[in-house]
């Protein structure tokens, strides 16, 4: 379980231990997605979608109590439940590539990826905050001075990925028990990190392992959560069995992220009602305290497991979720776009001192931007078959010139 496997041949070892049914797109030899990573990436999307919506049209004291928890608390579980996906993602798909020679322009892709979700982040700023604060405050959250709060984790997401075509080669010539050391060395040190005042400047602080009252995600405190991801993926990947790997380890996490949620509920049952009502208002997410800890990866790791329980394509009751997945960078920026600008600005639902709207017709509207974020979802989608139908008819058709120009030369040698 923890050796490394001898170095496959052939395309990858994911094209090795999964069967074309397991993978979207049958039969095609370029499509590795599992059903499974990609709704458990639309659940954390939906999720994300709830919490901005409800969060972007009401203020917490219009909110009913159980507005407040349960339901905006488990929209908590979305972040880590995002990175953890994240980090799994580049353990099944993307690790293997690294053996091949389409390695480089993997890393290109990721980098070239990378440029476009901080390129987002910006833009994004700018759809959040017009409305709503000078422009002396939106230059400086352009320029790092402050932090946003709906959009701060593409900024994360932006960074880490900077440097994953770098780490994936290295992490690849390691045994899998040393991934899993580099993703708690890594923890530790953020921890203890997080005890310097860094000279004073706060914003490389929050960046690197975040400072309270600010809402951005430490690269050292959340990425060790995307390198444990990393670590379950390559656990995966590289198992000859994969369909007897990805049941253990999907019980695996479901046991261990609802003993972390027990653990929580347990540990801090004297202050459990008042944890519950803080972790729905951000309280102890940034830096994440232990017991957001233990409720939001908890909860995100029983979700992960339960979903890599899914076979094949998945049931049509998840479909929503496998799409919304599918294309994650487009459905997160398009729901900031329609929730700031469709309803906020063109609908004029604004949350001043009086919203327009009761929290009835906010989880309508989480409804109704979940629709749209599909609808655009299967737009893009669409969109990326014909370019690659018109890629795979040019292809064809430079093949049948080749061969044809073959055969006059075969013809003009006799």
């Amino acid at each position: 379980m923890w050796d490394r496997r001898p170095e496959m041949t052939g395309e990858t070892t994911l094209e090795v231990a999964i069967d074309p049914a397991e993978v979207g797109g049958v039969g095609k030899k370029g499509s590795r997605r599992i059903a499974g990573i990609d709704i458990a990436r639309g659940i954390a999307i939906y999720l994300m979608i709830q919490s901005h919506t409800v969060k972007g049209l009401l203020y917490f004291r219009d909110m009913p109590d159980w507005g407040i928890w349960p339901m905006h608390t488990f929209t908590k579980i979305s972040s880590s439940l995002f990175v953890i996906v994240y980090g799994v993602t580049l353990g099944v798909i993307f690790l293997p590539r690294t053996l091949t020679g389409k390695w480089k322009a993997t890393a290109k892709h990721l980098w070239w990826r990378a440029l476009m979700v901080i390129f987002w982040y910006k833009v994004l700023i700018l759809v959040q905050t017009l409305q709503t604060r000078s422009p002396d405050v939106i230059i400086d959250m352009l320029l790092y001075v402050k932090f946003p709060d709906f959009v701060e984790i593409l900024n994360f997401y932006g960074w880490i990925m900077l440097g994953i075509p770098l780490l994936l080669p290295l992490w690849r010539k390691l045994p899998i028990w040393a991934g899993l050391c580099i993703t708690i060395g890594l923890a530790l040190l953020g921890k203890l990190l997080s005890l310097w005042d860094f000279g004073g400047v706060w914003q490389i602080k929050a960046m690197v392992v975040e400072h309270k009252g600010y809402f951005c995600y430490g690269i050292l405190t959340r990425g060790p959560m995307a390198l444990f991801g990393i670590f379950l993926g390559d656990l995966i990947g590289r198992a000859v069995d994969f369909h007897q790997r990805r049941k253990q380890v999907a019980m695996s996490l479901v046991g261990v992220g609802l003993l972390m949620v027990l653990l929580m509920f347990i540990a801090y049952q004297e202050n459990l009602s008042r944890i519950l009502v803080d972790m729905a208002k951000n309280i102890g997410k940034h830096p994440p305290r232990l017991y957001f800890v233990l409720f939001s990866s908890g909860g995100a790791l029983f979700i992960l497991g339960l979903c890599l329980f899914i076979k094949g394509r998945g049931p049509w009751i998840l479909k929503p979720f496998e799409i919304l997945g599918k294309e994650s960078l487009v459905t997160f920026n398009f729901h900031i776009i329609f929730i700031f600008l469709g309803l906020r600005w063109l609908c004029g639902l604004k949350r001043f001192k009086h919203p327009e709207v009761t929290y009835g017709e906010a989880l309508l509207l989480v409804l109704v931007t979940t629709a749209a974020c599909i609808g655009v979802a299967l737009l893009n989608t669409a969109r990326k078959k014909r370019k690659r139908a018109r890629k795979q008819a040019e292809t064809e058709r430079l093949e049948a010139e080749r061969e044809t120009e073959k055969k006059m030369m075969e013809e003009f040698d006799r």
